[in-house]
């Protein structure tokens, strides 16, 4: 159990990786990039912070939603140490509450977690950081490399209440693994290119770099490993990390709206960039992004459980690659996908007002109705 009363160096240590994290995070190492943050922090040959070299992306006017959305942000500040894991603790133990297959399934959410917003920090936040001039965007950016590291911290902290079954070890690491190595890959031109050199073809890697980012790792790959959890909530299951992952998706989803406004901005600001070509290369994007969570999800969940099997995720993913891709202004790639998890959305939004209201009052915890 996490003791809440002790300091916070105590905490650091009580929640030291485990195998499961610790895995993550020596292969994690050969996915992110070499170049140190300081160096990505700063400017780079003849690069001027107003973008001279070549038209800035956005104008230096006024955006009220960038200021709304940090504005949010701040207002809904938390700790992984509000989240009483005490009673998971004690179903973890119990092998007649919790199954082989549900405990593999919360180490792995918790794993890939802790290991995405590794990637989110170092290749994303600091990466498209530097590609930004606009300062109410820039302070988002930065509130969002805290909130990713806050993520972090929350996944290690449950890691560090539940040991690992070594045993799910090496499905994890391949299957999350391929997804970091593509999500890698799809940022990396963002991280390396010199901000202010590229003209279209910068501004159109960075509105792939951010549809990767936002639409696919936010809103898909983490969204669906956090429902798998939230499955078990329904059934009392897990409630402590069940909580805690519905919170951080809060967070995310309030990330995945800037990202949204910002590809929106920037589209309209550059509508040159938008061409026939391009948005059928971002449509290819969705569609290989899909196809990769689709086979994580069928290697991570072969035998199903109840409410949950591999069949109707992979319709939800399909539903949701629909939703955003209408969002940013494409047309959507599987007409034929319906909704099969309707409380989701009721989850989330029930859990969204007990959040603001929570964090008005400066109120811990995170109760949530799984009655939906």
């Amino acid at each position: 159990m996490l003791n809440r009363e002790k300091s916070l160096s105590n905490d650091i240590r009580r929640s030291e990786p485990t195998q499961l994290l610790r895995t993550l995070s020596l292969s994690i190492s050969t996915v992110r990039s070499d170049t140190p943050a300081q160096q990505i922090l700063e400017p780079q040959g003849d690069y001027q912070p107003n973008g001279a070299s070549c038209p800035p992306l956005l104008n230096a006017g006024h955006y009220p939603w960038a200021r709304r959305h940090y504005l949010d942000a701040c207002a809904s500040q938390w700790s992984p140490e509000q989240f009483d894991l005490e009673i998971d603790e004690q179903q973890w133990g119990d092998s007649k509450t919790l199954t082989t297959d549900e405990r593999h399934l919360v180490t792995r959410t918790l794993g890939f977690l802790h290991a995405c917003k590794t990637l989110l920090m170092d290749q994303h936040a600091l990466g498209v950081y530097r590609h930004i001039n606009q300062p109410e965007c820039r302070q988002y950016l930065l509130r969002q490399a805290f909130e990713d590291g806050l993520h972090q911290h929350a996944a290690q902290n449950a890691l560090g209440t539940f040991p690992a079954d070594e045993q799910v070890l090496p499905a994890q690491d391949e299957t999350a693994l391929r997804r970091l190595q593509w999500l890698e890959q799809e940022l990396r031109p963002v991280s390396e290119a010199e901000p202010g050199t590229g003209g279209i073809p910068q501004g159109q890697h960075l509105l792939r770099a951010l549809i990767a980012s936002y639409v696919l790792c936010h809103g898909m790959f983490l969204h669906l490993a956090n429902l798998q959890v939230w499955s078990l909530g329904r059934r009392d299951k897990m409630n402590g990390v069940a909580g805690l992952l519905c919170r951080i998706e809060h967070d995310e989803k309030r990330q995945i709206a800037f990202g949204i406004d910002l590809i929106k901005q920037i589209g309209s600001e550059n509508p040159d960039l938008w061409t026939p070509g391009f948005k059928s290369e971002l449509l290819q994007l969705v569609h290989e992004g899909v196809a990769l969570e689709t086979r994580s999800i069928y290697e991570n969940l072969p035998r199903g459980m109840l409410g949950l099997n591999a069949p109707m995720l992979e319709e939800y993913l399909q539903f949701i690659a629909n939703r955003y891709c209408t969002r940013v202004g494409l047309p959507s790639l599987y007409p034929e996908a319906s909704n099969p998890f309707p409380w989701v959305d009721a989850l989330l939004i029930s859990h969204e007002t007990r959040a603001e209201t929570a964090a008005s009052a400066r109120a811990g915890g995170c109760d949530l109705d799984w009655s939906h």
